[in-house]
């Protein structure tokens, strides 16, 4: 009764004068987390970008982007093309697509973690089990100990069904990814665009000798393929951002539990540290296939100044899941299955310092900001 009176009910919507705290800051603080992660994880991303638009034997700038650059040898792994990269468009190329990553990140990052615990509390409201109000600030209605209602049960293990998790995990990572799509599009030309010093190709948007930027990739696919062009690939980018936050936030919940559970640790750095380790390792196994497809779909989004990918230049996927069909086709004639786990190396090398990173700071900025743990 008074601690969902101070809360209000997650059944009818929650209480106006409390929606920063349990939403607006979670989100926040999420956002900055994820900030954190991506400013240190970008030139990896950088690098499993190109390793996953590679085309043919030799390929111009490593992505095959058609762009007029010279045809150079394709790299045989990630230390390799690490080093053309770097040999050819110089160390600040690992940091190509930065602003909208960090843009990305605050948004994307903090809507799709930030909105995971009130998503959780929503879908386990049940009649029979009783609302239960979400992770927010400790208050007057916390428990006797002075942490926050329910926490003792998730310590327990409890907090709602790995089912509950999964279908929260889903929910706001597909609606994270619906929503900024476009930013993911721009990142993903820009990283695997070879364009560092310029050339003249009309689709970069530019005249020659320009450097490609945010702007000018905006501008290409929309002159293209109209606003709706910034959407392209959508339903991979939700596809993906459904699995990595399920499997990124489901699992590190129930890795820390259940280790906490079983090593009597505290719930301190070092328990962090171990299930967010684990949660990368998961979660980068099981979005690289989808990564791998909704790369070949961005790329292919505006044209033969910057479509590369796996298809030839001038030649199309098609819109929704037959794109999506044809880019696993593609991916699947030239290299076979194992094509659907091209740059997990370097996937890895990303994914799985971003996971630590983002949830070691998140816990830490949960803490400062008065929320309790995940």
């Amino acid at each position: 009764g008074s601690a969902m009176a101070a809360h209000g009910s997650w059944a009818t919507g929650p209480d106006p004068t409390r929606a920063w705290q349990h939403v607006g800051l979670p989100i926040a603080v999420s956002g900055a987390s994820v900030a954190c992660a991506t400013a240190c994880t970008n030139p990896l991303d950088v690098l499993k970008v190109r390793l996953q638009v590679m085309d043919g034997a030799t390929t111009p700038g490593i992505g095959g982007l058609g762009n007029g650059a010279q045809p150079r040898a394709r790299p045989t792994g990630m230390a390799d093309a690490f080093a053309s990269l770097v040999r050819h468009e110089g160390p600040l190329a690992l940091w190509k697509g930065l602003t909208p990553s960090l843009i990305r990140a605050v948004c994307y990052g903090g809507l799709r973690l930030g909105l995971y615990r009130p998503i959780t509390a929503l879908v386990d409201s049940s009649p029979s089990g009783g609302p239960r109000p979400p992770a927010g600030r400790r208050g007057p209605a916390d428990d006797a100990d002075g942490s926050p209602p329910g926490s003792r049960e998730r310590e327990r293990g409890g907090g709602g069904s790995m089912s509950t998790k999964v279908v929260a995990g889903c929910a706001s990572g597909a609606f994270a990814a619906a929503l900024l799509n476009p930013t993911e599009l721009i990142k993903t030309r820009l990283m695997a665009d070879e364009r560092a010093r310029g050339q003249s190709s009309p689709n970069a948007g530019g005249a020659g000798g320009a450097r490609v930027g945010p702007y000018q990739v905006l501008r290409a696919v929309v002159n293209e393929k109209g606003v709706a062009g910034l959407w392209r690939g959508s339903a991979m980018s939700m596809t993906r951002s459904a699995v990595l936050t399920a499997s990124q936030c489901a699992t590190y919940d129930e890795v820390k539990h259940r280790v906490r559970r079983w090593t009597g640790l505290s719930d301190g750095v070092a328990t962090h540290l171990l299930a967010s380790m684990l949660a990368g390792l998961i979660t980068t196994t099981a979005t690289n296939p989808v990564d791998m497809i909704k790369t070949q779909l961005y790329m292919d989004a505006g044209g033969g100044g910057g479509g590369g990918g796996l298809r030839s230049r001038g030649s199309r996927f098609r819109p929704g899941l037959a794109g999506a069909a044809g880019a696993l086709a593609a991916v699947w004639r030239r290299d076979g299955p194992r094509g659907l786990m091209r740059g997990w190396g370097a996937n890895y090398l990303r994914l799985g310092p971003q996971t630590v990173i983002t949830f070691v700071a998140l816990e830490k900025f949960r803490s400062m900001a008065g929320l309790d743990t995940l």
